[in-house]
């Protein structure tokens, strides 16, 4: 008996498309932030926009469950913006505080 194995380059590439939830959290979460976006260098810029996108795809799934955890959006959310270089502490609280809160209003529970 010969088994046949296929490789997985044969297979067909799904490409991972954001769902529109995902995309209005991406949104909120770079509002105001261009500036100090801009300001990074290329490598700087590509760790930290890897890293919004990984933010944004767990908050998405927190938001996606019947009950939403404030404090684990509230930390994503801060985890992320201490990556960017030179903002203070409290920029960072109320930027987190004011991007959390829009995020929950988009919340649907199922």
């Amino acid at each position: 008996m010969v088994a046949v194995a296929t490789p997985l380059a044969s297979a067909p590439q799904m490409a991972a498309t954001p769902s529109a939830l995902q995309q209005q959290v991406e949104h909120v979460l770079e509002e105001d932030l261009e500036e100090f976006y801009r300001a990074l260098n290329p490598a700087e810029q590509a760790s930290f926009r890897a890293l919004g996108e990984t933010t944004a795809v767990r908050i998405t799934d927190l938001l996606q469950q019947v009950k939403v955890k404030v404090s684990q959006v509230l930390a994503l959310i801060r985890h992320w913006l201490l990556a960017l270089p030179g903002l203070n502490q409290y920029f960072v609280e109320q930027e987190a505080k004011i991007k959390a809160a829009k995020l929950i209003k988009l919340h649907t529970p199922k």
